[in-house]
Formats: C-alpha cells, sequence, structure tokens
C-alpha cells in the first residue's frame, strides 16, 4: 500500500514544482555554483558519500533480505530492478522539488515537511503526511530494525527472538534522538558521513576477505565449529578489528583535524579503501593458524562460492 502511494505523494510534488517555477525549464536552467572541476570534485564526492551513507547499513545486512530468496538470480534481479531504477527516479523528483522551489521562492527546500506546508490544499496535505508515515513505518524503519534485532537474537537467543529484538530496537532507537538529526541539512550529512566512516570500513574487511583472501569459497560446516578454520583466537580474528579500527580513525579524523577534513567528506570511501589494503597486509604478514593448515577436502565437505 505504501510503495503506490509514494509514488503518487512525490508525483504531485514534482508536478507542483514544475507549476510554480512556471515549467522545466526555468527549473534546469539555473546557473551552476561550481566552475571548475576542481571546485565541483569534493562537493561532489562529499554528495556521494552521503548517498552511501544512507545504504551503508544494508550494504552490511543485505543477507538478511536476501536470503529469502529461492535462488542466487533472483537476488541478483531484485536488486538490480529495485533499487537503482527506482533510487534514480526519487533524485530526478528531490531535484526537481528543490530546484522549483529555489525558482518560485528564492531559496532550496529540501525538508519534504517544509514543502508540505506550502501547499494550500488541507486534503492534499493531510493525505501526503499520511502516506510518509506509512512509507517510514514500512520501508526505513522496517528495513533498519531487521539488522539490529537479528544480531540481539542471536547474542541472547535464550531471551530475545526477532521479534522481541524488534520491539526493543525500537525502543533504543530513540535514545538516537533522529528528529535532532533533521534540523539542518548540515547535521544529516554529518551524520551520513558519521555512519560511512564507521561502516565502510567494515565493508572494507568483508569484500577483502572474501574476495582476496578466501577467493570466494567459503565451507559452509566450518563456519559453525568451534575448532575449524574460522574459528581464530578465541574465536576472534584481531586482524579484522585491527584493520576497521585503522579505517575508521583516518576515515573519521577529519571530524577533528581540520586539516584532514576532505578525509572525512569520503569517509566511506577512505574507509573501505584503508581498511580493505590493511586487512590483507595483516592476514599475509600474520596469517592465522587454521588458514595456514590446509584442510583436505572430504566427500561430504561443503563448499560455497
Amino acid at each position: 500500500m505504501g510503495g503506490p502511494l509514494v509514488y503518487l505523494v512525490f508525483g504531485g510534488m514534482v508536478w507542483w514544482a514544475v507549476d510554480i517555477a512556471g515549467g522545466l525549464g526555468p527549473i534546469y536552467s539555473q546557473p551552476g555554483k561550481f566552475h571548475s572541476f576542481a571546485e565541483t570534485f569534493w562537493p561532489f564526492a562529499a554528495g556521494v558519500t552521503g548517498i552511501i551513507g544512507i545504504w551503508a547499513t544494508l550494504i552490511l545486512n543485505i543477507p538478511d533480505f536476501t536470503r529469502f530468496a529461492k535462488t542466487q538470480k533472483e537476488q541478483i534481479k531484485g536488486q538490480f530492478y529495485g533499487l537503482p531504477g527506482t533510487f534514480a527516479l526519487f533524485a530526478f523528483a528531490s531535484i526537481t522539488v528543490t530546484s522549483g522551489s529555489q525558482v518560485a521562492f528564492g531559496e532550496p527546500i529540501w525538508d519534504v515537511v517544509d514543502i508540505l506546508t506550502r501547499f494550500d490544499n488541507p486534503y492534499v496535505i493531510a493525505l501526503s503526511v499520511i502516506t510518509l508515515c506509512i512509507a517510514t513505518i514500512s520501508v526505513n524503519v522496517a528495513a533498519n530494525i531487521v539488522s539490529p534485532a537479528y544480531d540481539l537474537a542471536n547474542v541472547w537467543p535464550k531471551y530475545i527472538n526477532f521479534r522481541r529484538g524488534s520491539y526493543l530496537t525500537a525502543v533504543l532507537a530513540l535514545f538516537t534522538i533522529p528528529w535532532k538529526l533533521m534540523e539542518s541539512a548540515t547535521s544529516v550529512y554529518a551524520f551520513l558521513g558519521l555512519i560511512g566512516g564507521m561502516l565502510g570500513p567494515v565493508a572494507g574487511v568483508m569484500m577483502a576477505d572474501y574476495f582476496i583472501i578466501r577467493k570466494r569459497q567459503l565451507f559452509i560446516d566450518e563456519l559453525y565449529s568451534e575448532t575449524g578454520r574460522y574459528t581464530y583466537y578465541k574465536g576472534y580474528n584481531y586482524r579484522a578489528f585491527l584493520a576497521t579500527f585503522l579505517g575508521a580513525l583516518i576515515s573519521l579524523i577529519g571530524m577533528y583535524v581540520p586539516a584532514l577534513a576532505g578525509l572525512y567528506d569520503i569517509s566511506w570511501f577512505v574507509g573501505v579503501l584503508i581498511s580493505f589494503l590493511s586487512y590483507i597486509t595483516l592476514m599475509r604478514l600474520y596469517p592465522p593458524y587454521p588458514a595456514t593448515v590446509p584442510v583436505p577436502y572430504a566427500v561430504n565437505d561443503r563448499q560455497v562460492k
């Protein structure tokens, strides 16, 4: 139900923006703020980093959703058809509406709630607000609850199941005070940069381990063994922790050192690159003991690529 209504509301906003701006021409003929590649690169890179920050959580826990797909091809098709096309469509709508408000009111309005206050019809406002609430609950809240709910259930399986983990996550999320993050575009991008800088290194370690160290080969049975090749030292691979910490440190140091602010502007990319290279280096220089002793293939040894 939420999906069609969201498309309807955003389509109506685009129509409104085009109407108040006098057409698409005035919207897309505004002069650019940057006039050279050097001026454009870092703001563009920071914007891309902010967008990736939105998806940083799902980049790590997408298996929580795709594991329900019957085949690998199904999950690839679902993501390919569902994400790029939808995101491009909403990017067009967002740019059009924000630029239209610049033409009509002399300032860009990026907050959807602020845009709704410009509408005159109370029925349109009511429908739009209800739609935003439905979309937030059915898409944003649901998607961000899945991963921590599973994590909590795995940490305390005796006391917490997925449902209890979801409720607990919803309560704990209130203490992040999300409404304060939406006070300005600056605070939104600062938060996304922080998320990207913290989760990018995790993604870098995961990619390095799977594609470089494991060469896309995992032994399923040993993933659940306390003595297999993935046990490491007392169940923890300190190399992964060190690589993640180093990636996060370098990507976020720009928050406190103005001279390195450029690193923070592209925190996700910096975090991924540093942790990726660091993890490979540590695994090569100090390989874990189970990785240095080849485990012979058995008839029932299950391997996935």
